[in-house]
């Protein structure tokens, strides 16, 4: 079993696959190491992809507060369980989680002064007002069949969180800037939706790559080729978001922004 070139042990798994589905919703799993800082996990909404048979049940959704070696079992264990499913040609399983941090103010600038200090901080080193960060993580079984080893099972899965703004006063603050932030959260839903449609569409891609993966004359080219193919499709979409943010200065001229 192999995931990005890894290859962990998964003797415990049929005792997890044999249990009903509902226990899995108690299951202490977020989203991947590779792509969340344990600080931004708290207080988080994470979705957690057990991959049924009916793809639309695929999402179930339970808040965490849980850092550390669970991300990486969390990633691990819904992937084990989409190969043991035999889930190779539905579209991947998707996890969408959403962090926060707080500001408090009476007025725009004030409100921004936070922003631009507490955000989270972007590939550029600066603080923004919001920000979408994803991955895909892949895993492949394969074997020999006579000469040449083909792939066997096939799992993907795309994870998406965004660390967004609350305003403690909201509620106190006066109409006009209360209508200037509900602008500016709708623009920080349609940043994020366009990088979660790179995310998806990256998972779409890399989960169709696998499947068409040519045989080889050895299980480790074919390891070898899948994860090339599988990095290169990641890459340019990864590229596709980072352009889009340096573009649009991170959403502020699309919207996300009170000034």
């Amino acid at each position: 079993v192999v995931v990005g070139g890894l290859a962990p042990d998964f003797k415990a798994l049929p005792e997890l696959i044999a249990r009903p589905v509902a226990e899995f919703a108690r299951l202490p799993l977020i989203l991947g190491a590779s792509f969340l800082e344990a600080p931004l996990l708290e207080n988080s909404w994470c979705g957690v992809a057990v991959a049924p048979e009916d793809v639309s049940d695929r999402l179930i959704i339970l808040r965490t507060q849980l850092i550390g070696n669970a991300m990486k079992a969390g990633v691990t264990l819904v992937l084990a369980l989409a190969m043991v499913a035999g889930v190779a040609h539905a579209d991947p399983a998707t996890r969408i989680g959403a962090s926060y941090y707080y500001i408090d103010g009476a007025s725009a600038l004030i409100l921004t002064a936070q922003m631009d200090s507490n955000g989270p901080t972007g590939d550029d080193g600066r603080h923004h007002p919001a920000l979408t960060k994803w991955d895909v993580q892949w895993r492949f079984r394969h074997n020999m069949y006579g000469d040449v080893c083909k792939m066997e099972k096939i799992a993907v899965l795309v994870g998406v969180t965004t660390i967004r703004p609350r305003w403690r006063g909201e509620k106190q603050g006066s109409a006009a800037l209360r209508a200037r932030w509900k602008s500016m959260i709708e623009a920080i839903d349609r940043n994020e939706a366009f990088h979660k449609q790179q995310a998806i569409d990256a998972g779409k891609k890399i989960e169709a790559a696998l499947n068409e993966m040519a045989p080889t004359k050895t299980c480790e080219a074919l390891t070898d080729a899948a994860n090339e193919a599988a990095q290169g499709i990641l890459a340019e979409h990864k590229n596709a978001s980072r352009e889009h943010n340096v573009t649009t200065d991170y959403g502020r001229r699309n919207g996300v922004s009170l000034i």
